[in-house]
């Protein structure tokens, strides 16, 4: 696998200039050389693992943010990346019903139940709403009062 040198340098520059800093001040944090910087940005130098770790921990990123786009996955879209980013900005309630929709989008709503037993009423009343919006009535009127107890 090849990683593509000068996608990751164009993250690092995106990211760094994302936190209003200058090459300088992420040079310092990260204790590089100031020119080795803007080496890496331009794909002019290959940054060692230990220096890359260095450099994400001065952008407050993690590495797979900065890798984004370097590794070819032919099996991923720009939407999948667009899902990603959105999905890692919820909540974790929020994440687990919006993973339960696309499981009922994945499967056409068939055989659908609660995912949990011990589902708040607030819950139930997202994925009873995530129904209404997918226009899946004949299951919204299977339901009763005491589905949301």
């Amino acid at each position: 696998m090849e990683l593509d040198y000068k996608q990751i340098g164009v993250n690092i520059a995106r990211r760094r200039k994302e936190l209003h800093l200058k090459q300088v001040e992420v040079c310092e944090t990260a204790e590089l050389n100031d020119k080795y910087l803007s080496c890496i940005e331009t794909a002019r130098s290959i940054p060692s693992l230990e220096v890359f770790l260095r450099i994400c921990q001065a952008l407050d990123t993690t590495p797979d943010h900065l890798l984004i786009g370097a590794v070819p996955r032919s099996d991923y879209s720009e939407l999948s990346f667009a899902l990603l980013d959105k999905f890692q900005t919820l909540s974790p309630e929020n994440q687990r019903l919006c993973l339960a929709f696309m499981d009922l989008l994945c499967d056409g709503f068939n055989d659908w139940a609660w995912p949990s037993e011990h589902l708040t009423f607030w819950e139930k009343r997202n994925y009873f709403l995530l129904c209404m919006i997918a226009g899946r009535n004949d299951f919204i009127f299977t339901l009763s009062p005491f589905d949301f107890n």
